[in-house]
């Protein structure tokens, strides 16, 4: 039934049609792909995120336009995000904690930061498993589609078993690099465009805090979430940074707005365990419909009452053009 509720996903995310705030600019990116050589492609954007524009440039060649794009961007969100559902103990949690917002909003409106949380749910899980390398290359490979999916490189040496010299040099290196390469030009175009201009996020500090409250309940059932997953320090520092975001969003808003993206593994960790904790059957079973019924709110308010929801409203899908 996942695998079936996944396919139908990818259809949702790869086939809409004008739909989420971004389509235009998106739309404009492959427009400006289409036609050129690769390396032209590369070079010459106005967006410099290497691995999109690649992704659009073989879409052009292939002449299946934005939708190409959208359908393989879909697949990579997707598998990464069920691929860490299945691990979870509630996996049907997960996926009620992930539609409102990961799934209706992001995937359907930020496409390439969706392809770079999915490779972050591919690199938690080859962190759980103490896959070092292979978790900096899905990391590196973030990168690629938004840079600032660079900034969970450190968590490759909060995760080690054992930091050695070769580890830390290894990262530091590829922090560098990726710095150099891909950060330099964007780090002055995010501190001018979301922090000296203070672009307001509507709606930024309800998805915050939406971060925030889980990670209230992990810091403060800390000893009882045990060690089935191998990311105990990942999860503190995701719950920390949650509660730091709090204040530092009245004064950049969007920017923490878009950062608090990469702490949303966090929400569906933390629900998709939390039933268990509780030892009474019945307050489990209320626990879990409280889980539903909260986020089945957030839902419903921000397809009624948010002034942005028209972008995604009525739903547009090219098969049914």
């Amino acid at each position: 039934m996942l695998f079936l509720f996944a396919i139908l996903l990818v259809v949702i995310i790869g086939g809409r049609h004008n739909i989420g705030g971004d389509w235009n600019p998106y739309m404009v990116h492959y427009n400006e792909t289409y036609g050129m050589t690769l390396s032209k492609a590369i070079v010459n954007n106005n967006m410099s995120d290497v691995g999109y524009m690649v992704l659009n440039w073989i879409m052009g060649q292939l002449n299946l336009g934005v939708y190409g794009v959208n359908l393989i961007s879909g697949i990579l969100f997707t598998t990464g995000f069920f691929a860490f559902a299945v691990r979870m103990p509630l996996p049907w949690i997960s996926l009620v904690v992930a539609i409102p917002f990961l799934f209706v909003v992001v995937s359907l409106g930020y496409t390439r930061q969706s392809v770079a949380i999915g490779f972050e749910f591919f690199a938690l899980i080859a962190l759980s498993n103490y896959k070092i390398f292979r978790s900096i290359i899905i990391i590196f490979l973030g990168t690629l589609f938004h840079k600032t999916f660079a900034i969970l490189f450190p968590l490759v040496i909060i995760v080690g078993r054992r930091i050695t010299f070769l580890k830390v040099f290894i990262l530091l290196l590829l922090t560098l690099v990726s710095a150099y390469l891909l950060l330099l030009d964007y780090i002055n175009h995010y501190i001018l465009y979301y922090l000296e201009n203070s672009k307001h996020s509507d709606g930024g500090f309800i998805r915050i805090l939406m971060n925030a409250v889980p990670g209230i309940v992990y810091i403060i059932y800390y000893r009882k979430w045990g060690e089935n997953f191998n990311l105990e320090k990942v999860w503190l520092i995701f719950s920390i940074a949650s509660l730091v975001f709090i204040p530092l969003s009245f004064f950049a808003s969007t920017a923490i707005d878009r950062l608090s993206l990469y702490l949303i593994p966090l929400q569906i960790y933390v629900w998709s365990h939390f039933p268990l904790i509780i030892k009474n059957n019945i307050l489990r079973g209320i626990s879990v419909i409280v889980i539903i019924a909260a986020y089945a709110l957030v839902l419903l308010v921000w397809l009624n009452y948010s002034r942005y929801a028209s972008y995604w409203v009525p739903y547009q899908n090219i098969l049914l053009q």
